[in-house]
């Protein structure tokens, strides 16, 4: 009985010691839960600052193209992104623009410029866009506690802030390039009275070229590889020359820059390679034969080739059976340049309807206007056919009834106008054979560092062949960097 009394009262004196214990500890534990109330509400508050500046940079970032409209644009598309953001669930948040400073390299260490210190001589360089909310209104980043302040004063306010960078990976640009017919970016083509023509770097909207086999400086045919990693002022690897290096870009039609504006610089070689035709067709789908993945490379939505009787063109009544007509127009070669048909004056000898090869499948000629030189005018109408493109014979190149009114083009149509890739489950994206292609200053110093006057959009109206070597695409006009399209990634 007596060893039960003495176990009754330790286990009293045990129920006291808890009881202090738990006394002991309970204000620490609820300080240590007040804080972690504190501490979620800042999180919270630095999630909404995070998600806001990467909205806003990479919007910033969408704008930059080489220009100082482009820093302007990336300035009011960031200010549109923070002024509708929110934080602490119903707060609006304010804009400054000095909370966007631009720079050539993502590394925070680097030299970050506010848009006011961005002019013509650095803008080139400006491929970065950083968002930081110190620059913000204070309150932003200031998170009043109710559980903290009560350890110290110190923690009455959390501070919070979020900063990030962003800049485009890369840019739709085939790392092939071709001489500018002309080097003056637009000029006027008169046909004849009532019909003149804008002709942008010496190329006509809706005629197919060979790229491969045109020269402004020469008779030989003259196109370039470009270097697609390396660009001036960086020093060139000689090692991204090779096929191994061209091959993956070309199947995705990219190199690796932001954006390329007009009077860049690029590393070139002399001579497309014949065997990267076969990348080139991978945007016809399967049996291209070429080294593309289907995914990250994938076909047009529309692979019908154009050297088909083209049935929106009238065909010569001297060959009623024709079943193809010429991939592009046909070439002239002659005082010191090699050009085409198209890019003559009045009929060449010879020619008839179908000699210009397919007409206006992807774009139309536009008028020029003396009073908006740099800008196209107006589309010209089918009937315009025989005076833009006069052939020696007694038939004329018309366009027939078939042909889709405005704004609509043949690449673009649906039914008869269509061909899916097969099978129905290969991968497919809409644009992809429509090429954009370094036009650039010739000739090219033996150095092979090369001048981009502009880049051209040419959509591929057949698949590339490597004997004869072409790569036949028709003229759509001059790119603009928002036309391009391209990857802004986060880099911080």
């Amino acid at each position: 009985m007596k060893q039960l009394r003495l176990a009754a009262c330790r286990r009293r004196r045990q129920r006291g010691a808890y009881m202090l214990v738990f006394a002991l500890l309970l204000m620490p534990l609820l300080y240590l839960c007040g804080m972690a109330i504190d501490l979620s509400m800042a999180y919270m508050r630095r999630t909404d600052l995070q998600a806001a500046v990467d909205a806003a940079a990479l919007a910033a970032a969408r704008a930059l193209d080489g220009t100082e409209a482009g820093i302007a644009s990336a300035a009011v598309r960031a200010a549109q992104v923070v002024n509708t953001s929110t934080y602490a669930l119903t707060n609006t948040m304010t804009w400054n623009s000095a909370a966007l400073r631009f720079s050539a390299t993502p590394d925070l260490g680097g030299t970050w410029l506010p848009a006011g210190a961005v002019n013509a001589a650095n803008v080139a360089t400006m491929r970065y866009a950083r968002v930081d909310t110190s620059a913000l209104a204070e309150e932003l980043g200031q998170v009043k506690t109710v559980f903290a302040r009560a350890i110290h004063l110190d923690f009455k306010i959390l501070r919070v802030g979020a900063q990030a960078v962003a800049g485009r990976s890369a840019v739709q640009i085939t790392p092939l390039a071709i001489c500018a017919m002309n080097n003056q970016a637009r000029t006027v083509r008169v046909n004849a009275p009532g019909f003149e023509e804008i002709v942008e770097h010496g190329f006509r909207r809706g005629v197919s070229y060979n790229l491969l086999n045109l020269n402004p400086v020469g008779v030989p045919a003259l196109n370039y590889q470009v270097n697609p990693i390396d660009f001036p002022p960086a020093i060139e690897n000689a090692a991204h020359r090779s096929l191994a290096t061209l091959r993956p870009m070309v199947c995705s039609g990219t190199v690796a820059l932001p954006f390329l504006p007009n009077g860049a610089s690029i590393y070139v070689r002399e001579g497309f390679p014949a065997s990267l035709t076969a990348e080139l067709n991978s945007r016809f789908g399967s049996g291209s034969g070429s080294t593309c993945d289907p995914v990250s490379a994938p076909a047009d939505t529309n692979i019908k080739e154009y050297t088909v009787p083209t049935f929106w063109m009238r065909m010569p009544a001297a060959t009623p059976g024709l079943t193809q007509v010429p991939a592009s127009a046909t070439q002239v070669v002659g005082a010191g340049e090699r050009k085409t048909i198209a890019d003559v004056s009045g009929a060449t000898p010879g020619t008839n309807p179908v000699s210009y090869g397919p007409l206006w499948a992807f774009a139309k000629p536009q008028r020029y206007d003396a009073a908006t030189p740099d800008t196209p005018g107006a589309r010209f109408p089918k009937s315009a056919w025989p005076v833009l493109y006069p052939v020696a014979t007694t038939e004329q190149a018309e366009a027939t009834s078939i042909y889709p009114a405005d704004p609509m083009v043949p690449y673009r149509g649906t039914g008869a106008f269509k061909v899916n890739p097969s099978p129905s489950s290969y991968p497919k994206l809409a644009g992809r054979r429509i090429l954009n292609i370094p036009l650039l200053a010739c000739p090219v110093g033996a150095g092979g560092t090369a001048t981009v006057l502009a880049v051209g959009s040419f959509l591929m109206t057949s698949r590339a062949t490597d004997s004869p070597l072409g790569v036949h695409a028709e003229f759509g006009g001059l790119a603009t960097a928002d036309s391009l399209n391209s990857s802004t990634v986060l880099y911080r």
